[in-house]
């Protein structure tokens, strides 16, 4: 009499479910380590959400936008203001492609050249107006130089975004950073950050001395992170240096 294979063997049962089959092996994410994949994962969520705040912002302004070229005197802020929401959306929107849409392996790196070279673009012009502030409150030409040297490290660092390359993601039509950014790159990221927070820094300085207000620790807390205590002009250079920094 022929025996039955013993299927309540406990090896047995570790054989079976020792490796399960992925639901859905076509997922670009499954071509990926685990960790470098919720790294991409996370890296994707932060940029739809930056690009979708920054349209938004452009779409419920463009009647504000309209009346400042139609019925206002063109100058450098002006200028410097379109060409730092046009560069950013268009550079956020790049990387979203990148991110999200399968442009086929021989787009990848061509579609990052693209938005590299907006990099240098969106970056410096959106400083230069945080610049514009500062310059509009000082009125010394030490503090001007300086933060005009920063402004110059800002431009260098963010040029270094140029090295990056990206390429298929397995057998896939999504795109994929190609391996790790040099290591000079990261000026990109530092550069513009000392120069913010040093804008900030200046600014809060300036505003905090114009506090009508009795000079006391909490009434500087409220000033600085509140706008209490300021003229309108002020609590607008503060909210808006705040918004930007964050």
């Amino acid at each position: 009499m022929e025996s039955k294979p013993n299927n309540t063997h406990p090896m047995g049962s570790l054989t079976a479910h020792a490796m399960p089959a992925l639901p859905n092996p076509f997922t670009p994410m499954a071509f990926l380590p685990p960790d470098i994949a919720f790294q991409v994962t996370v890296a994707t969520y932060v940029v739809v959400g930056t690009t979708s705040v920054i349209l938004w912002d452009v779409l419920i302004h463009l009647t504000d936008d309209y009346r400042l070229l139609a019925y206002f005197t063109v100058n450098l802020p002006t200028i410097v203001y379109f060409i730092s929401r046009l560069a950013a959306s268009a550079c956020l929107s790049g990387y979203l492609i990148l991110a999200t849409i399968p442009i086929g392996a021989e787009n990848c790196n061509l579609v990052n050249k693209v938005v590299s070279s907006l990099v240098p673009v969106a970056t410096p012009a959106t400083s230069l107006l945080f610049f514009f502030h500062v310059r509009a409150i000082y009125n010394n030409k030490f503090v001007v130089a300086f933060f005009s040297l920063m402004w110059l490290a800002v431009v260098a660092g963010s040029a270094t975004t140029l090295g990056g390359a990206y390429r298929a993601l397995g057998p896939t039509d999504y795109c994929v950073q190609d391996g790790t950014l040099p290591w000079y790159t990261s000026a990109a990221a530092i550069a513009p950050l000392v120069n913010d927070f040093c804008l900030y820094v200046a600014i809060i300085w300036r505003v905090v001395q114009n506090s009508y207000a009795e000079d006391t620790m909490k009434n500087r807390f409220r000033t600085m992170l509140f706008g209490d205590y300021l003229p309108v002009l002020s609590r607008a250079l503060l909210q808006k240096g705040q918004a930007y920094f964050l």
